[in-house]
């Protein structure tokens, strides 16, 4: 019996369905990864005395002052080193990133962030090149 038997067709056929399942997941699964990539990086301290602490305290330190009021979970107040220090991912830095990315701050009755406030905060946060000074900032 040299040859392939009546099943040798049923089991490559099989194997090959395996194999392009494995490839169709791993594809899957590394689209999913990439689109729920976030950037996560230390912001750069230089501007933070100037143009985000005051901004923060201004648009933030009602509910996230210190102690931090209401609702808020944490103070955004405390300095540069507080909002950068922790796992990366978990940080202060990292959650308020999610929260203006994700439009969940400031929450209502404040009044949404105008587009250079959020474009200042987003810059700072994912390490890009801050926008440049307005008059009103």
């Amino acid at each position: 019996m040299g040859g392939k038997g009546p099943c040798f067709g049923m089991r490559l056929a099989c194997t090959l369905a395996s194999v392009l399942c494995l490839a169709l997941v791993a594809c899957t699964d590394g689209a999913e990864q990439d689109e729920e990539e976030e950037v996560v990086c230390t912001p750069d301290p230089g501007p933070y005395d100037t143009r985000i602490h005051p901004l923060i305290v201004q648009r933030c330190g009602e509910c996230h002052g210190s102690p931090p009021e209401g609702d808020a979970p944490f103070s955004l107040v405390e300095g540069y080193v507080d909002l950068v220090e922790g796992e990366e991912g978990f940080r202060k830095v990292d959650k308020a990133l999610r929260a203006i990315q994700e439009n969940r701050m400031p929450e209502p009755p404040a009044p949404p962030l105008t587009g250079p406030e959020r474009d200042l905060f987003v810059a700072w946060l994912t390490c890009a090149p801050p926008p440049e000074p307005d008059s009103g900032m």
